[in-house]
């Protein structure tokens, strides 16, 4: 992904699973989820009560 590429945080309501866009296969294809600009603004609409994608985030620190 390139650095100047916007990354889009996104929850999945089903499950409350936060992933970032295409960045793992689970977030690929969602019918029910909410996109947020920065992974601040979804941290802030889940109350801290959401999980974060081990997989989006791991490619996202690399």
């Amino acid at each position: 992904m390139a650095e100047t590429e916007i990354k889009k945080y996104i929850i999945n309501t089903a499950t409350g699973c936060m992933h970032i866009k295409d960045m793992c296969r689970f977030s690929q294809g969602l019918t029910s989820f909410v996109s947020f600009d920065t992974e601040q603004e979804a941290v802030e609409y889940g109350k801290r009560s959401i999980k974060t994608c081990k997989i989006c985030m791991n490619q996202r620190d690399r």
